[in-house]
């Protein structure tokens, strides 16, 4: 392989990062140039990958000997997207929306946590029922 024809073979992409979508891994150069993935079996398409990771491209001139080129797609970095959320509706006793106006009597359940009588967050129930009758058991 000659000087002049190293300086016109193509090149790799630099600088690749994951992006979910198929990415063109080498920059064509002027020529009759075929390109493979596996070392067999060549195409005039310019190679692609989509995953992060190393690709190994062999790439020759009409039948000349290939050319072989090392190409990398970094991993993306990860990025924590917290999507709003609604607010969910109070309940009185899972009567249904609690009125804002009305003296709370009993505690205000929301998804996330309980309201009681004096204010304090308690652990969320899934509704607050008062027993029919309160039973005590003698232990001794």
């Amino acid at each position: 392989m000659t000087e002049e024809r190293a300086a016109s073979s193509p090149v790799a992409v630099e600088g690749l990062v994951y992006t979910g979508e198929s990415q063109v891994l080498i920059t064509p150069q002027p020529g009759d140039w075929s390109y493979s993935l596996d070392g067999e079996t060549y195409t005039s398409s310019l190679p692609t990958g989509i995953n992060a990771g190393t690709y190994t491209v062999y790439m020759r001139e009409g039948d000349s000997d290939p050319v072989v080129i090392t190409v990398t797609i970094a991993k993306a970095d990860v990025v924590n997207i917290i999507a709003p959320v609604a607010p969910s509706p109070v309940t009185r006793g899972g009567e249904g929306p609690a009125d804002a106006s009305e003296e709370v009597s009993s505690p205000v359940t929301t998804s996330e946590a309980t309201l009681g009588k004096d204010g304090e967050e308690e652990p969320a129930y899934a509704a607050w029922e008062e027993p029919d009758e309160v039973v005590f058991e003698d232990l001794s």
